[in-house]
């Protein structure tokens, strides 16, 4: 009942892990097809997912947990060098934004709770 694969999906590093624990419990890891994008999906529940993957840039990255309906995060750069956002939206309107304001060392971090 128990089994766990791991293999490489046909290009450079894609490599794609399921584990089948459950009938319905799954975990994935896979890259896109492009440099270091990878997406990971562990759907746990029905409804419950997790993705990680890039956006296609160099360094940009989203996470997105939909344990619930609505709550949500996310985290990616702006498309330059060290920038990003984050905001976590588990309520209808708290959020938490950190990010750098484009020169050297400069951040800025802003909580609405």
């Amino acid at each position: 009942m128990f089994a766990q694969r791991r293999f490489c999906a046909g290009k450079g590093g894609e490599s794609v892990t399921r584990a089948g624990l459950r009938s319905r419990s799954f975990q994935r890891r896979f890259c896109a097809g492009k440099g270091g994008e990878s997406v990971t999906r562990a759907g746990l529940r029905p409804r419950s997912f997790q993705r990680r993957f890039c956006a296609g840039k160099g360094g940009e990255s989203v996470t997105r947990a939909g344990l619930r309906p609505r709550p949500f995060q996310r985290r990616f750069s702006t498309g330059k060098g060290g920038e990003s956002v984050t905001r976590a939206g588990l309520r209808p309107r708290p959020f938490q934004r950190r990010f750098s304001t484009g020169k050297g060392g400069e951040s800025v971090t802003r909580g609405g709770l």
